[in-house]
């Protein structure tokens, strides 16, 4: 069995970014490929072999096992959070081609990118790959000169997983960063618990958010399974979400949101379904809740054009995948007919 290995922001206990590797996991076995995952301290994730993702020597090690290397998917080329981890992914590149691999990006987002060297760096590095794949026109659309581009969408969208009967229930999605004003969200959550005659429940997507959950005193769940987590979407009407994967795996259910664009990935996301309601950090508690009062009484226009929208994420997911399968089986792409823009 061909063994293929993965890169990307795996090992950390991030639902979202696990969601993204169990998908390509299960894709790369039901295709006859035996994954070897970098991951955070060599962590083995979902029965998988996993190698120290900051090890040179342990990649030296199994250098003759695989000759591609899958760099994502996430939103991994930014450098908001720092610098440092958008260098590292870049090394990354570099090594593995240093090392004569094939490198394929697969289902990236780009962005934000605060430095111009940051940009010029990322560009230098993208023109040596072998095939790339965005996985929003925003991303996509950065880098023009590209020739051996294409659209796809982030991986997690290929998950299966069984919907539940609906109940009157609102989640709720917070993480934190700098603009986070814990004391004016929770009031704000308190007034809707008031006047929303629904369930309100946090979902946990990285364990430091337990504290939050508890701050704005509300029921939380958390689930190392991604499947679980998208079968308890299910059951939800609605959801006020700041992490990518929360509005995703909304979208997944054909469930309405309100998003909180901490990221700039969130906001792309929100917009490529064609929103563009936000609830925007330096406004005033009465405009978030005007916000969710005529996104809440909307929401059945807006679940109908959630779930057109979605049939063409569908489509560029399954593009996608059939695009690194060809490329896996193959070596490179030269179908016309796969170009996805």
């Amino acid at each position: 069995m061909e063994k293929v290995a993965l890169g990307g922001y795996f090992g950390f206990g991030n639902l979202g970014d696990d969601a993204i590797l169990l998908s390509e996991i299960s894709f790369l076995k039901e295709n006859g490929f035996e994954p070897i995952v970098l991951t955070n301290k060599g962590k083995s994730i979902f029965g998988v072999k996993g190698i120290n993702r900051t090890s040179i020597k342990d990649m030296l090690r199994i250098k003759n096992e695989f000759s591609t290397f899958i760099l994502g998917g996430g939103g991994l080329f930014q450098d908001k959070t720092s610098f440092r981890s958008l260098l590292y992914y870049l090394f990354l590149i570099d090594f593995m081609k240093r090392l004569r691999k094939k490198v394929v990006i697969f289902n990236v987002g780009v962005g934000p990118l605060i430095r111009k060297i940051s940009r010029r760096l990322l560009f230098s590095t993208l023109k040596k790959v072998d095939l790339i794949i965005f996985r929003d026109r925003f991303s996509f659309d950065l880098f023009p000169e590209l020739k051996n581009k294409f659209l796809g969408f982030d991986s997690a969208f290929r998950l299966n997983f069984k919907r539940r009967e609906g109940k009157k229930k609102i989640l709720i999605s917070l993480r934190y960063f700098r603009e986070l004003n814990l004391e004016k969200f929770t009031k704000f959550i308190t007034i809707l618990k008031e006047k929303v005659p629904y369930d309100f429940e946090f979902v946990v997507f990285s364990e430091e958010e337990i504290k939050i959950a508890k701050t704005l005193n509300l029921p939380y769940f958390h689930m190392k399974d991604p499947i679980s987590v998208l079968e308890k979407f299910s059951e939800a009407q609605f959801l006020i979400g700041a992490r990518y994967h929360s509005i995703l795996f909304s979208i997944m259910n054909e469930i309405p949101f309100l998003p909180i664009p901490y990221d700039l990935k969130v906001r792309v996301l929100s917009k490529e379904v064609g929103f563009e309601d936000f609830i925007e950090t330096n406004e005033a508690i009465d405009v978030w809740l005007d916000k969710f009062n005529r996104v809440f009484e909307e929401r059945e226009e807006r679940r109908k054009i959630i779930s057109e929208r979605r049939k063409e994420f569908m489509e560029r997911e399954r593009k996608s995948f059939s695009l690194l399968l060809r490329f896996l089986s193959d070596g490179h792409i030269q179908d016309s007919s796969f170009s996805v823009y």
